[in-house]
């Protein structure tokens, strides 16, 4: 699996930003990290996300909002994963 060669350990720190529909929030809590923070513009996906994944939810942090816009820890994190956002926030501003 990926995410075991990614090195990662209970300690680690990730991020999955525009997660959406993906389980990879489901892997990193079943694989036993317990720091992961998920960050998504729709509420709605963040509530199916977060009833699929059930108790285990209440170790990830779950942000509703704009990635552009949050304010986020520098190096707060150990591993960044988005799956096609960053393409998103192209703006004259920030090119």
């Amino acid at each position: 699996m990926l995410l075991r060669r990614a090195g990662l350990s209970a300690a680690s720190r990730v991020i999955d930003v525009g997660a959406g529909a993906s389980t990879l929030v489901d892997d990193l809590v079943a694989l036993g990290v317990a720091h992961v923070t998920v960050l998504d513009l729709s509420t709605q996906a963040l509530s199916v996300a977060l009833n699929r994944v059930g108790e285990r939810g209440d170790q990830v942090t779950w942000l509703p909002g704009d990635l552009l816009t949050m304010p986020l820890p520098q190096a707060g994190f150990d591993l960044w994963h988005d799956r096609a956002v960053l393409h998103f926030g192209v703006q004259p501003r920030y090119v």
